[in-house]
């Protein structure tokens, strides 16, 4: 049995729908969110690039940060930066 088959059959099974061929379904990629972590561990260079360049990036509780009438403004946290940043 091929994988797509037995993938169908499991997930058609347990939703109690009709299987379809997984050709049949049509997956839609979603943008990913960068997050700012600000724990001191994690790098947050890219995280903070994309805030300053204006794109909303995420917090660990689930919040999104973006700035607003060009300003940036940040949380509290320990932020690890070892790269230098482009204003």
């Amino acid at each position: 049995m091929h994988r797509r088959s037995f993938l169908a059959g499991v997930f058609g099974a347990a939703l109690g729908a009709a299987t379809a061929p997984v050709s049949a379904i049509q997956w839609v990629a979603q943008p990913s969110v960068l997050t700012l972590w600000g724990d001191g561990v994690r790098d947050d260079t890219a995280a903070l690039q994309a805030l300053i360049n204006g794109q909303t990036v995420a917090r660990p509780d689930g919040s999104r940060l973006r700035r607003t009438n060009g300003v940036t403004y940040l949380p509290s946290g320990h932020y690890c930066l070892p790269v230098r940043l482009e204003a």
